[in-house]
């Protein structure tokens, strides 16, 4: 009666913990670097002013 609820134990939720985990960092990181690269080295001047006032706002000083 008991095996009917168990479904892979402490070990099967820690590698879906793990693997949510990876998918999270990489989605982050993916999309971290478009916006690098993206925003950051963009020719177009409008872009790149977006950019500049978005950090201003932030209270981060750039130059």
């Amino acid at each position: 009666m008991l095996s009917r609820f168990h479904s892979g134990g402490i070990r099967g939720a820690e590698e879906k913990a793990v693997g949510s985990f990876a998918l999270a960092v990489s989605v982050v990181g993916l999309l971290g670097l478009f916006i690098v690269l993206a925003v950051g080295f963009a020719s177009p001047e409008v872009i790149h002013n977006a950019a500049h006032d978005v950090r201003h706002g932030m209270n981060f000083m750039c130059h």
